[in-house]
């Protein structure tokens, strides 16, 4: 066996990868490779130059659509805030609601494996960490506002 060849960038093809392929994966990739006309290390490396990961998002367009909603009008409240030094308390509350349960529709619906993630002690923990931040900026809006 001769020498590898380089590549175009000067490396020499130095190392092999053993992929196990279902029948039916096979005949795919091998259909792919006759469509391109070429040699089937040439279209793997090819292949492998041009691959695009994309991964699938485990958040609903929906969920995401409702979340932005939900931080745009945070934003808005904030903005009006800043701007005259007041917060409404019941736009607030109504918001924060909403956010709580885009948040938990998420949760929800997240795969196992990724809700899983934190036992349920700290989940619990997570939940009254949120709670009281959510608690301690109501009783400032209601101290502010009364």
């Amino acid at each position: 066996m001769g020498r590898r060849k380089k590549t175009d960038h000067g490396e020499r093809q130095t190392s092999k990868v053993l992929v196990w392929l279902t029948p039916t994966e096979r005949a795919k990739l091998d259909k792919r490779i006759a469509a391109a006309g070429v040699p089937a290390p040439e279209f793997i490396r090819s292949a492998l130059r041009d691959f695009r990961v994309t991964m699938k998002n485990p958040i609903s367009e929906t969920a995401l659509s409702e979340l932005s909603v939900v931080g745009h009008r945070l934003n808005q409240l904030a903005k009006r805030a800043n701007a005259t030094g007041e917060i409404d308390p019941q736009e607030l509350r109504v918001t924060l609601g909403a956010w709580r349960e885009v948040i938990g529709g998420i949760l929800s619906s997240a795969p196992a494996a990724q809700v899983e993630e934190k036992t349920e002690q700290e989940m619990d923990e997570e939940e009254r960490q949120w709670a009281d931040i959510i608690e301690a900026t109501e009783n400032e809006i209601t101290r502010q506002s009364g």
